[in-house]
């Protein structure tokens, strides 16, 4: 950390905005104002309808210094995280695991610890545990294992090949960019990092996994925030700390973290536009795209520190400091704003975990039993409505305003479309489709997409099942 008495740096295609009912008149002759109905917005889904077990899993872990019983942890529960995929029911998915840091570099600067760039998103491979006398290395920048594991790009066993490269050390720059770390590495400023080459494939899932003990300070490449000549508390960013990323990241009620001391701050969210930082939203809406337009092809989770409580005292220079929110064996964590909001943007695909636990292995347990509900379920993530604004529950599941159609891939670009109905509607015709209760797995809504395809049970081969309905809009 910068700090001197810290050890550790730590998408709604159109929307309706509904109009007053007619108004209704009484044997009085008085007009009587009719409820608004709530705000709705169109929400699409698509869902493959052919087995699909690939999935690419990114891995971001925070390499600054107050991280390494962080990694140590992740590393030793990450055969949880292994053994849940493996009991699947298709097995072990065909994965790919790419590794990185939060390290960017300090924007247009190169302050202490910071070099120019840092790592660029680039996937790591090197063999570091154990004092960096591992041998079990990916032959590329990535872990490849397929077809259950009998074809990989390694020898031995998959978790010991994870452990050996993923304890990424502590040398990183303390101004985190850990969201951007991510986008970069997937080619979202440009092309990707050429270690990452082939990492990310067409059809299959995409996981990304957040390790860190700091909110998300990613800042734009030529960013000023990180100027070490500015130190002084008159200064534009005040001292030299990574307290900057709260007071230029963050809004508290409107306003910026003060640089004095101030305990229960409430209402701090992402200062998006208005701060220095690049707005989480842009982050939210490029991984929702990443997968071509199929965003709930997209898995988030995050171990964090927790968005609150929210604090700032000062040191014995009366420099401030954001207060940890919370503190376990492996030390403190900072209030994770940016990373829990944008976590929560992907509704019931965004799991996120306390990263003060003194054991990692129910967060890698419950990550990885997520990804394997998104490979099995078929989750509607928003709050769904009937055609005049009510709410859809189990009771009324079936008065969905929805369109359903299977879209398949004849050759090339070339596709068929077929409209599939309610099955209320289907005349006992197939296929036709439905929603189920699934309060465990479909977190948001509690209904999962049943499409009853009749005796066969199969789409044809590469379908995608579109859906289209109309939700309760939402701000991010």
């Amino acid at each position: 950390m910068i700090s001197s008495i810290r050890l550790g740096w730590r998408h709604a295609r159109w929307v309706v905005v509904a109009a007053a009912l007619p108004a209704l008149w009484a044997c009085n002759n008085r007009r009587l104002q009719a409820p608004n109905a709530p705000p709705a917005q169109q929400l699409d889904h698509y869902f493959e309808q052919n087995v699909n077990n690939d999935i690419d899993i990114v891995f971001m872990i925070d390499n600054s210094t107050s991280m390494d019983l962080e990694q140590a942890n992740l590393a030793r529960n990450f055969p949880t995280f292994i053994n849940v995929l493996k009991s699947l029911p298709n097995g072990l998915p065909n994965v790919h695991i790419g590794i990185l840091s939060s390290d960017l570099g300090g924007g247009a600067f190169e302050p202490p610890g910071c070099e120019a760039g840092g790592d660029r998103g680039a996937f790591q491979r090197a063999p570091r545990a154990n004092n960096g006398t591992c041998t079990a290395v990916p032959r590329d920048n990535y872990i490849i294992s397929l077809e259950g594991g009998t074809k990989n790009n390694f020898d031995g066993d998959l978790a010991g090949v994870f452990q050996c490269i993923a304890e990424l050390g502590v040398g990183g720059c303390g101004f985190e960019h850990q969201l951007a770390s991510v986008r970069r590495a997937l080619g979202g400023e440009g092309a990707a990092p050429p270690e990452n080459n082939g990492f990310l494939r067409d059809n299959a899932f995409l996981a990304v996994i957040l390790i860190t003990d700091e909110d998300d300070c990613s800042a734009p490449a030529n960013s000023d925030l990180f100027d070490p000549a500015q130190k002084f508390l008159s200064d534009t960013y005040g001292p030299f700390s990574s307290y900057r990323c709260n007071e230029f990241g963050h809004l508290c009620g409107g306003v910026r973290p003060p640089r004095t001391s101030a305990s229960g701050i409430t209402g701090c969210q992402s200062a998006e536009g208005a701060g220095k930082l690049i707005p989480v939203v842009d982050f939210v809406n490029f991984f929702k795209s990443v997968k071509g337009g199929s965003p709930n092809k997209v898995i988030m989770a995050a171990i964090t520190g927790p968005a609150g409580p929210y604090a700032v005292e000062v040191d014995t220079m009366g420099f401030p400091r954001i207060t940890d929110s919370c503190q376990s064996s492996n030390g403190g964590a900072s209030p994770g704003v940016r990373m829990n909001e944008f976590i929560k943007a992907f509704g019931s695909s965004g799991t996120s975990f306390s990263i003060c636990q003194d054991n990692f292995s129910p967060a890698m347990d419950r990550i990885a039993q997520e990804i394997g509900k998104r490979l099995a379920t078929q989750c509607m993530d928003g709050t769904l409505l009937t055609q005049d604004g009510t709410v859809v529950t189990e009771n009324n599941k079936d008065e969905a305003e929805c369109q359903v159609t299977d879209r398949t891939l004849v050759r090339g670009d070339l596709t068929t479309e077929t409209s599939v109905p309610n099955c209320t509607k289907a005349n006992g015709g197939f296929p036709c489709w439905t929603f189920k209760a699934n309060a465990n797995d479909c977190k948001v809504s509690g209904l999962e997409l049943v499409i009853d395809r009749g005796p066969n049970g199969q789409a044809p081969s590469n379908t995608v099942a579109v859906v289209k309905c109309k939700t309760l809009a939402t701000v991010m």
